[in-house]
């Protein structure tokens, strides 16, 4: 009787001791996540030029900035979180990088925001995704001359020190339009994170498969 008590002491305790890690580690990466997305928003905000929102395909950043402006500004960025966490709309921040200082080719860097929900319904999570192009163009003509295929990497994810994110299924592409004054770039890939807690034990959760694509034109 003795032993049996003693065991279910045990496995209480142990209990105990898994949701208490699972729960602090929760804590840090949701208070590092929210700075992830403060520094997002107000990067966008304070450079709105190189903003871009999409809904349902079509291009909604005045409309975004028009209705949002007033809630950034009061620092109401939970209904901003909540527009864009919704499944028909993509954020996107656009830097521009000179290549070799040349006026004629330049680095495109579109950064989305994206955030998710595991597939076992335990664990959301944000992130910032990066796809990288290069593109060249004739000076005199403006016609596009070459471009590179496009690099799709994470460039932040603040998920605290138990998570591991990475990415599978990475696959990238892009598409010159006809008289070559435009090119569309293209990347998918399914968000992945490796949990591990302190025992030891690690587990991988899946945050889906998302679509992203951005047009450059000369």
């Amino acid at each position: 009787m003795r032993v049996k008590l003693c065991f279910f002491k045990c496995i209480v305790i142990l209990s105990m001791i898994i949701g208490f890690t699972c729960a602090s580690v929760n804590q840090i990466s949701a208070n590092e996540d929210i700075s992830l997305f403060e520094k997002y928003i107000t990067k966008c905000f304070n450079d709105s030029q190189n903003l871009m929102v999409s809904e349902n395909g079509i291009d909604a950043t005045e409309e975004f900035l028009n209705n949002y402006s007033e809630e950034y500004l009061s620092g109401n960025l939970d209904s901003i979180r909540e527009y864009i966490n919704q499944e028909n709309v993509d954020i996107c921040y656009v830097e521009t990088v000179n290549k070799e200082r040349k006026t004629d080719s330049v680095a495109k860097i579109y950064q989305f925001y994206k955030a998710a929900t595991d597939s076992t319904g335990t664990f959301t999570k944000e992130w910032l995704i990066s796809l990288q192009c290069y593109i060249t163009w004739d000076g005199n003509t403006y016609r596009i001359t070459s471009v590179n295929t496009p690099l799709l990497y994470i460039s932040n994810a603040s998920w605290g020190s138990n998570w591991s994110p990475y990415l599978t299924n990475v696959g990238t592409n892009y598409s010159i339009n006809a008289n070559r004054t435009a090119v569309t770039f293209s990347g998918n890939y399914t968000m992945m994170g490796c949990y591990t807690i302190r025992t030891g034990i690690t587990k991988t959760y899946n945050f889906g498969s998302y679509y992203v694509t951005q047009t450059f034109t000369v």
